[in-house]
Order: structure tokens, then sequence, then C-alpha cells
């Protein structure tokens, strides 16, 4: 049974400090005012708060500090409180929705859901909300923060030695905040006026596989869950998710054919990639063993991808990238044939520009790509398996 106590005057100032106790609670013996209270901390705070029932729960609604607040006005505030609440109002769940609502974590929940769903750097942004943004602004209401809080965050990434970085994360401060600003969550983006980080462009990655590396990462995939996706990748020249998300319903084995479906392709536009030799031959073993009903690689994504690179590249003793395997492909074939640069940006499935390409010509090159990746999966062999190329002569099949 809680005591009651005459908490005006100068009983928040008198009443003593809890030692046993977190805290003590001293309730109100004014029957206008049920549920009020003074809540004593350890710590020496002491809050006004009033107790009640909304919707069947108990809830807490804080009224001010006791060094702020006189007992008169947290009694006056405390009546119009129960006179909302005698109207079913529940000013606590309502207090704490519109907090919730403007908080820094739901603003970037939102900008998840609606904005970076469409985008293929959704597990990136959510990577870096999760690790630089929220740890700092979680409990901040969006509007709250400043650019001075921007250029802190920007600054610790800067600090750790990862610049580019830094600037990467501005851009994606600026997006969500634009988002709240489109969503009328807030006024100003706190990102405007701010600098990116020094520490020169980000450069553009050249890096191709020597004959040598290729038959050391092609050995080293040998021992990996995920290394047949590093060798697709290398034998196909597609994309890290593009590969990594890879469906059984995406591929013909009978017609030797991967169609990459437009829905997981960069440019939105759908994608046949012959399957020919080591590639086939691959996807029929995974496929004949004990395997995912619609993932050929499940559970396979960013983190996986990225765990994967630094165990084959301990292995290699190389510094390499999954990318580097796409730009090693492409290079390849460039030096077996410099004159298939066209049947290169098909396999690649580059964007085409300009009216002829993107709405009159739409010849599909299915047998001059089948060509190309026969010549390269032959030379990926030899390199690996010391057999000579049958020819130096790209062969046209059907």
């Amino acid at each position: 049974m809680r005591r009651q106590h005459d908490l005006s005057g100068d009983f928040a100032e008198k009443v003593p400090i809890p030692v046993l106790t977190a805290q003590e609670d001293y309730w109100s013996g004014d029957p206008r005012t049920p549920g009020l209270l003074l809540r004593v901390y350890r710590s020496g705070k002491k809050t006004w708060a009033l107790r009640y029932n909304a919707n069947g729960k108990k809830n807490f609604l804080r009224l001010g500090r006791a060094n702020v607040i006189p007992y008169k006005k947290a009694r006056d505030q405390a009546l119009r409180e129960l006179g909302k609440i005698a109207n079913d109002a529940d000013p606590a769940g309502e207090r704490n929705a519109r907090r919730q609502a403007e908080s820094f974590a739901t603003l970037a929940d939102e900008y998840l859901k609606r904005h970076a769903v469409h985008k293929r750097s959704m597990l990136e942004d959510q990577r870096v909300i999760n690790k630089d943004l929220l740890p700092a602004w979680k409990d901040l209401k969006a509007a709250e923060i400043s650019k001075r809080d921007v250029n802190k965050v920007l600054d610790a990434i800067a600090d750790r030695g990862s610049p580019v970085q830094a600037n990467r994360t501005r851009v994606l401060i600026h997006t969500i905040f634009k988002v709240g600003i489109e969503r009328d969550i807030l006024k100003e983006n706190p990102c405007a006026g701010t600098n990116a980080r020094p520490g020169g462009p980000e450069k553009v990655r050249e890096r191709v596989l020597s004959d040598a590396e290729i038959k050391a990462v092609i050995a080293g995939c040998e021992t990996e869950t995920l290394g047949n996706a590093a060798k697709l990748a290398l034998l196909t020249g597609q994309r890290e998710m593009e590969v990594m998300r890879m469906e059984w319903a995406e591929l013909d084995f009978a017609g030797g054919a991967w169609s990459l479906p437009a829905a997981r392709s960069k440019n939105k536009r759908p994608h046949s990639i012959p399957l020919v030799g080591k590639a086939l031959a691959i996807l029929r073993e995974i496929q004949a063993g004990e395997h995912d009903p619609v993932r050929v690689f499940p559970n396979a994504g960013k983190a996986g991808a990225a765990a994967l690179m630094r165990r084959l590249r301990r292995a290699t003793g190389t510094d390499w990238r999954f990318h580097d395997l796409r730009r090693t492909f492409a290079s390849g074939i460039m030096r077996l044939d410099p004159s298939l640069e066209t049947i290169i940006s098909r396999l690649l499935n580059h964007a085409r520009t300009g009216v002829t390409a993107t709405v009159y010509a739409h010849y599909p090159f299915d047998k001059e790509k089948r060509a190309a990746l026969i010549r390269w999966d032959r030379h990926v062999d030899s390199v690996t398996n010391g057999r000579p190329e049958e020819s130096n002569v790209i062969e046209l099949r059907a």
C-alpha cells in the first residue's frame, strides 16, 4: 500500500535522498490529483510525475523537475492532464509517439523503407546508418541535429583513416534529411554547407588480375562455400550481387543461358548471359547436390562477399576485390581479341546510350556473346590447368 504525503510547501526540498533504493516515490494525498507523485532518485534528481491508467495499461507521465517547477504548478498541470485522461486521452503515449515520430532513428527507418529500398546501395546505406549514424543520433530528434553534429560524425570517420567513406556518408546524410524535408519532418538540412573531407577524390580502381593471380584465385575458391560465386563472376563477368543472389528460376540448363531479370540488373534491363564450359558445369554440380530450392547461393549477401574476399586475399597473398573479377573478365577478352569491345559491353550489360542503341537497335548478339565466353572459358582453363588453348580464333556457335 502506497503512503500518501502532503507534497505542498517545501516538501520537495526537504525530502531525503534514498540510500537503499535507486529511487523513492512520494504520492500526493490530494484527492483531486490521484496519481500525482514526486520521484526522488539516488542521484539527487527530483521529478514531478503522474501515474494513470489508459486503454487498460498503466502509464507514467513526467511533468517536470522539482527544482524548476513548484508543487502548485505541477498540481495544476496534473489536473489538466487528468481532465484529458477522463476523456480517453493518453498524454504520455501521445508524447512518446510524437518524440518517436520526430527522432532521427525513425527518419532513418523512413528513408530505408521509402527511398533506399529501390537503391542497389541499400545494404551499404543500412550498414553506415547502423555503424556511424544511429550510435550518435539515435536518441535525438531529427530537427535537433545541427551542422556541428554532422561534422563531428564525418570527422570521426575521416580520423579513422577513411576520408572517402566520410564523403560517401556525407552524401547519405544529406539524402536522409532531404527525405525528412520532403515529408515535412523537419525544415532544414544540417548537411547543407558542410565540406568534403580532404584525402583526394575517390579513385577509380584499375586492378586487373594476372594469369598467375587468376590461377591462385580459382585454387583458393575450391575450399570456400561461396567460392563458386567468385568463379562464376570471373567466368561470366557479372556483378557481385547479381551472382550472389542468382535464382534457379533464372537458369535454363537445356539452352545454356542465365536470364537476369530487369529487377535485379543495375540498368533495370533484362540481360541474357550464355552459360558455357566451366560456368555451366559449376551450376550443374551445385544443382546435383543438396541445394536451396530458390537461391543458388542461399544467405549470401554483402557481408558474405566481404568475408569471402578477406579469406581469399589471405589465401592468394594478393590485394584484390570482387569487382576486380569483372574487370579482369572484360580486360581478358579484350586482350584475346581487341575487336570484341561491343560484345564485351553487351556481356557486361552496360547501359546503352543514343537513339539508335536504345530505340532501334535490338539485336541480342547471343551468338557472338556465346562465342566470346567460349574463348574466355578456354583461356581460364588453360591458365588454371595448364592446358593449351585449342584455337586463337573465336568460334561462332549458335
